[in-house]
């Protein structure tokens, strides 16, 4: 299960009913739509939080591995920086 914290207020709350078992993730950065993306932690997925719709979702990817970290770049693409992954995900 995911957490939001609310800075406004300094609560912590669950959001959506997500529930993914196994996963790690190394970090997230938001794009410019709103959309929070979680650096794969060995798995064939990333994961996304919809902050608009509250929905979670998720895509595929034909990498395995690790990635660091992620930067916004300004053409608006995410890099996915490899920890031990052998390519970067854009």
């Amino acid at each position: 299960i995911f957490y939001a914290y609310n800075i406004k207020n300094n609560t912590v709350s669950s959001i959506g009913t997500q529930s993914i078992a196994g996963s790690a993730f190394s970090g997230a950065i938001t794009s410019r739509n709103g959309i929070v993306y979680f650096n794969p932690g060995g798995e064939l997925k990333v994961w996304y939080y919809n902050t608009t719709t509250n929905t979670f979702g998720s895509i595929n990817t034909a990498l395995s591995g690790s990635y660091a970290a992620s930067v916004l770049a300004p053409n608006g693409k995410i890099y996915m920086i490899p920890f031990d992954a052998t390519e970067v995900i854009k």
